[in-house]
């Protein structure tokens, strides 16, 4: 999905007048900010600049809400419940 999305970003920077394009996801490995920024290089047609926002967040009251308002009903815990889906995400929050 993170391949699809981001030739979709290339070829819409590439359009006439598109001037700003955003990369949302997790892409926090230094393997995958490696590939993107190479895929950009080599396929972006005009002059760029890239640049990478982080956001880090360490209230637990916050993360805690996000974990149950969007990552429980989203696509990558549909086969998981409650508990494995909550576990799961918190050991990718500490991996990042």
């Amino acid at each position: 999905m993170a391949t699809t999305c981001l030739s979709d970003l290339i070829t819409f920077i590439n359009g006439e007048d598109n001037k700003v394009a955003i990369f949302d996801g997790t892409n926090t490995t230094r393997k995958r900010r490696d590939h993107i920024a190479a895929e950009v290089k080599e396929k972006v047609n005009c002059k760029y600049e890239l640049i990478w926002i982080e956001s880090i967040c360490n209230d637990e009251n916050i993360i805690t809400e996000n974990i149950q308002k969007v990552k429980l009903g989203g696509l990558d815990y549909q086969q998981k419940n409650n508990e494995e889906a909550e576990l799961d995400f918190r050991t990718r929050i500490k991996f990042y």
